[in-house]
This record gives structure tokens, sequence and C-alpha cells, in this order.
């Protein structure tokens, strides 16, 4: 009997050892609980062995089966709130809404994934804090995951003033359209650019496109070149770009009813 629980326990622990292994070369989310399930399920076969030996020796392996269930009763009425993170571990591990090192916004907080535990999952936010969040508020919320993009999406406005010729504005129009659809970085397909609105102060053209990479330095870059190719082409065809203004237009009779009207002496001392 004990030769045979060895040869089972060795065979076990390789099964678990080879699984954590393929686990972490694939960078599956459930690399990080591999230790806590090799851990229990060791237990669990202990445990398991134990009971049959007991059982082997004319023992009554019910009557101790009792016992143990009504201490673990009692065991998970006291630590409901350990065993409900424990369950949300599992549920993070089998989902997978993140990994190690990912940025997600979880309950309006953005950070990346520090540690993902057996009770918590440690997030470090942007500005340096550490926020450490039970897995079971984790396992509840909505989880938005940053580093899943498949590409990136830019909308802007670009706004000329007043003064510009119909000729010019179509013609800028399809100059900007042109200089987005010529860039490698940018999926054609997506390239949206129209004379769209009148407003306040000034004529705007709307601008959507998308980048064909998820990479946020290199989509910035794009629209970084994007934006100074059209400042350049805007310039040269001696167009404006608008800004907040507002014009007083005053009609000539309120002027000369202003101007006729009499001054009011100065006020006494």
């Amino acid at each position: 009997s004990l030769a045979v629980f060895w040869i089972l326990w060795r065979t076990l622990q390789a099964l678990l050892d080879h699984g954590t292994e393929i686990a972490k070369a694939r960078q599956l989310g459930i690399a990080a609980f591999m230790p806590w399930i090799k851990k229990s399920l060791m237990t669990v076969f202990v445990v398991l062995g134990v009971l049959l030996t007991i059982q082997g020796l004319g023992y009554d392996v019910k009557a101790i089966l009792a016992g143990l269930g009504i201490g673990g009763l009692a065991f998970a009425l006291a630590a409901q709130d350990t065993l409900a993170n424990i369950f949300g571990a599992i549920v993070v591990a089998v989902d997978q809404p993140f990994r190690l090192g990912e940025v997600v916004k979880i309950q309006g907080n953005v950070g990346f994934i520090e540690d993902i535990g057996v009770r918590s999952t440690r997030i470090r936010l942007i500005d340096g804090c550490l926020l450490v969040m039970p897995n079971k508020t984790v396992a509840a919320e909505t989880i938005t995951n940053f580093s899943r993009f498949i590409r990136r999406r830019f909308e802007q406005v670009i706004g000329l003033t007043y003064d510009t010729p119909p000729e010019q504005m179509d013609a800028i129009v399809d100059e900007i359209r042109g200089i987005i659809k010529g860039q490698p970085e940018v999926d054609p397909a997506s390239v949206l650019v129209y004379f769209r609105d009148f407003s306040a102060s000034s004529l705007d053209i709307w601008v959507v496109y998308n980048t064909k990479d998820a990479d946020f330095l290199q989509a910035m870059a794009t629209k970084q070149r994007i934006n100074t190719m059209i400042m350049r082409a805007v310039a040269a065809r001696g167009l404006s770009f608008a800004f907040p203004t507002q014009t007083v237009h005053l009609e000539s009779e309120a002027l000369q009813q202003m101007a006729e009207r009499p001054k009011l002496p100065p006020a006494a001392g």
C-alpha cells in the first residue's frame, strides 16, 4: 500500500509540475494559480490516502467523515469571505480576463496587473499606488482590458476659419483624406474625412481613421505625423485654423444715437 501510494504521489506531482511548465510557457492566466492548485490537490490526495489506510485497518471511516463534515460546515461559515475570494480566484483563472503585466480598468481604477493571488489581485495604478482588490470583487466587476486592443481608433475635428472659400474647402478635405490613406499604418477602409459642421466660430472637418496595429506608442507616432502633415497642407493653401472668437456688429443708427445721447453731469463731491 505504501509503495502504491508513493508511486501515485510521484505521478501526480510530475503531472502537476508539467502542467505548470506548460501554463508558464503559453503565458496562461492559470499559471499564477498553479502552486496553489498543486498544494490543494496534493492535500486532497493525502487525505484520501489516509482515509483508505484507516479503512483498511478496520476502523469506521463513516464516523470520521461525519465529524469532518460538521467541522467543515463550521469552518465554511466562519471563513465564508475567504472562500468567496478563493472561488473568485478560480473564476479569474478559468475566464482569464487579464494576465500579469496587462493594463486593465476595474471600478474606475486603471493600472497594471502586478500579482494574482488566491485572496486578492494587486494592481499597480498609473500614479504608482498599489491597489489590492479582493478576488470576489474582481470576479463580479466589469473589466476593461486595454492591453487587448485589436486596433486604435482616432477621431478629431479640424476647424478652419469662415473666410475659407468652398473650392478650397473641397480641395483641403480631399488632400487630408489622401494624406491619411497614404500612411502604411492606417487602415484605408476606415478613413472618413468630411466637411461636417458650421460651428459658432469655425468650419469643422470631421476626421476618423483606425490604425492596423494596437501598439499605443506606434499609433501616437502615426497620429503626430498625420497632424503635422495636415498643418503643412493647410498652411500651403493659405488657409487658417480657427479658434474661439466673437464678433459684435453694431448698426450705424445705433452708433449715431449713442453719439447724440446727452452726457450726464459728473456727480457732486
